[in-house]
């Protein structure tokens, strides 16, 4: 039985609201481990890489690349 655990992105600072999804680094099926790069994300003053919590298999994405996400 597996778990399927949900990611989110973490609270960059305060003052952001929303990011823009740049690309993601891995594919759905790919393997990623914990702290591994699994997406790229720009803020208005920043572009930044976003680790994987935990080793795991990437099994979708809810969010394609140029998307805004809250």
């Amino acid at each position: 039985m597996s778990d399927t655990v949900e990611f989110r992105l973490p609270q960059l600072a305060d003052s952001v609201t929303s990011v823009k999804l740049s690309v993601w680094l891995k594919r759905e099926g790919d393997r990623v481990q914990a702290g591994e790069p699994l997406v790229e994300v720009e803020t208005d003053k920043s572009t930044m890489e976003v680790e994987a919590g935990r080793d795991g298999y990437l099994a979708a994405t809810l969010a394609g690349a140029g998307e805004e996400v809250c």
